[in-house]
């Protein structure tokens, strides 16, 4: 969805796809010339400070791949005839956010497998220059290490889990049926978790084996990318099972008829007869012009409640919409103007249009919110925008 905020610097377009770098980047890169340098002075000896100069060129030259993995899904998505919002490049990768899902399961297997598919073609092609290139150069030291980093993504992107690529397509394999789409993103999501446990016991199994000593630093790096995994894993899932969700969203499915009362109504009284309910204020002609909930109206002490006015802590609705309007484009008219509550029409919004109920933004999350029980749902903030689909990279 075009609408969604932007948060970083915007680099322009490649191949007609927006690219934004988000805020991090310029740390990461520095951090990546500076762990880099002694490679460089390692395998081109002489340059004194001109490896720095080489190891920038090397960080620059890996996010310039996983651009080129990015645009490998973008592109192909456009050509599906999918929307493609950006690219977002951040600090420890990249993602292509879509406008809308795939229309099918060999459509999102396809984009999902493409990125992995330009890196490790981008690997073979560093090969082959490392291999060109004479010994000892700057040259052959830069395509060496791009060459690794891109065999690296790739590989690792195709494992059969969320977060990664290949994780999507074991959700596009597994979503045949009825409720497949559910069933495939449990699947990728547990296999994800899977590969976190594998990924944080890998030292202590090296270890029983022989291969290797335990080594301190080995654990700590192996537990916090397990945790990472396991996290990103966990936070795919909830994205993918929202998205679910989305399409059958409908304002007039979710509008509710709380109790009209006046402003002047004694927060004492509304509570009594709303029963624990939420309660909207109409102004003189019995038109609802404001929503206060039952959480809004428990905040007033006992003791005032009786001398203290509902209207007073009423928030005004939102924009009016029609009891039609549903999917994706409810969520942006209510990202675009956040609100406690909103009006519901039965037919076109204008200014004659009568009210026939209310719609409450917590209402609207909790709907969200209830895609399936194994994963645990934070509570939405009312009014909060939901994500276009994303393709990550590690």
């Amino acid at each position: 969805m075009g609408g969604a905020e932007v948060r970083g610097l915007r680099l322009g377009r490649v191949c007609g796809v927006p690219v934004v770098v988000r805020r991090g980047w310029a740390a990461v890169a520095a951090l990546l010339t500076w762990a880099f340098e002694p490679v460089v002075d390692d395998q081109v000896p002489g340059l004194g400070a001109g490896a720095y100069a080489v190891s920038a060129a090397f960080a620059v030259l890996l996010y310039a791949s996983v651009l080129v993995h990015e645009l490998g899904h973008s592109l192909l998505a456009r050509r599906l005839g999918l929307g493609v919002t950006r690219i977002e490049i951040g600090p420890l990768g990249g993602g292509s956010l879509l406008a809308q899902e795939p229309a099918g399961r060999r459509h999102e297997a396809a984009i999902a497998a493409v990125g992995p598919v330009c890196s490790l073609v981008l690997g073979a092609l560093g090969t082959l220059a490392a291999g060109a290139a004479p010994d000892g150069g700057v040259a052959r030291a830069l395509a060496l290490e791009l060459a690794v980093a891109n065999l690296l993504v790739g590989v690792v992107n195709l494992l059969p889990g969320l977060p990664f690529d290949g994780g999507r397509v074991l959700v596009a394999l597994r979503s045949g049926g009825p409720g497949g789409r559910l069933r495939g993103v449990r699947s990728a999501a547990l296999a994800g978790r899977t590969l976190a446990l594998v990924v944080a016991g890998a030292p202590f199994a090296a270890a029983l084996a022989g291969w290797t000593r335990l080594d301190l630093a080995l654990v700590v790096l192996a537990a916090a990318s397990g945790a990472w995994l396991w996290v990103s894993s966990a936070a795919a899932a909830r994205t993918s099972e929202l998205r679910l969700r989305v399409p059958g969203l409908r304002a007039g499915a979710l509008l509710s008829q709380p109790l009209r009362l006046p402003g002047d109504t004694p927060v004492s009284e509304a509570l009594r007869r709303a029963g624990g309910a939420g309660v909207a204020v109409v102004d003189g002609l019995g038109r609802p012009v404001a929503y206060a909930s039952a959480r809004q109206l428990r905040t007033v002490p006992e003791l005032r409640r009786p001398w203290t006015a509902v209207g007073g802590l009423a928030a005004p609705l939102g924009p009016a919409v029609t009891a039609t309007l549903g999917g994706r484009e409810l969520l942006d008219t209510l990202a675009g103007s956040p609100a406690e509550a909103y009006g519901v029409t039965a037919g076109a919004v204008d200014g004659t249009a009568e009210l026939v109920g209310v719609l409450v933004a917590r209402d609207v999350a909790a709907a969200l919110g209830a895609a399936s029980q194994p994963v645990a749902y934070p509570r939405r903030a009312p009014g909060a925008r939901l994500r276009t689909s994303r393709k990550d990279v590690v």
